[in-house]
C-alpha cells in the first residue's frame, strides 16, 4: 500500500511540473508576441510623426486632414 501511495505523489508532482511548464511557455509565447505588436505599431507612430512633420513644413501650417489620411 505504501508503494501505490508513493506512486500517486510521483504522479501528482509530475503533473504539477507539466502545468507550470506549459504555462512558463505560454507566457513566453505571449510576451514575445506582444513585443512584435509594440514594435510594430512604435514603428507605424515613426511614419504617421514623420508625414505630419512633412505636412507641417512644406505648408508652414499643419493640415491635419492631411496628416490624417491613411498611408498607401
Amino acid at each position: 500500500m505504501n508503494r501505490i501511495h508513493q506512486k500517486h505523489e510521483g504522479a501528482i508532482i509530475l503533473n504539477a511540473v507539466m502545468i507550470l511548464s506549459i504555462a512558463i511557455l505560454v507566457i513566453g509565447f505571449s510576451n514575445a508576441y506582444f513585443d512584435r505588436q509594440v514594435r510594430s505599431y512604435q514603428k507605424l507612430d515613426e511614419i504617421y510623426k514623420q508625414e505630419i512633420t512633412n505636412n507641417a513644413e512644406s505648408t508652414e501650417q499643419l493640415k491635419f486632414w492631411e496628416a490624417l489620411q491613411p498611408l498607401n
